[in-house]
């Protein structure tokens, strides 16, 4: 792995003015609500960025917030019993299988 790519980020939206609430079950902030600071488009998936009490700014997924338009389906069918969604563990999958070949 030579040299170093830039970092593909892209704001989409600022709107400081709209709470997010973090609703994925496993995250450590879970229920907690904040003021949305913008969405980010980081990698190909929208992130919602947010800062914390002390001011840091974080970003989650905006799929583990209540900003998506829908609850996450398989969020709601295991209610909460499940670790991961089967979709991160094929991408999980595929990142290992990456680093293993290189």
């Amino acid at each position: 792995m030579g040299g170093t790519q830039p970092r593909r980020t892209a704001p989409l939206l600022t709107d400081e003015t709209r709470p997010l609430r973090i609703t994925h079950p496993f995250h450590p902030l879970h229920g907690h609500e904040y003021r949305l600071v913008e969405y980010r488009r980081d990698w190909g998936r929208q992130q919602a960025v947010f800062r914390d009490a002390n001011g840091e700014l974080f970003a989650v997924p905006v799929d583990w917030t209540d900003l998506t338009e829908a609850a996450d389906p398989f969020v709601t069918l295991s209610e909460g019993r499940a670790f991961a969604r089967p979709v991160d563990l094929l991408a999980l999958r595929e990142l290992i299988e990456e680093v293993n070949v290189s």
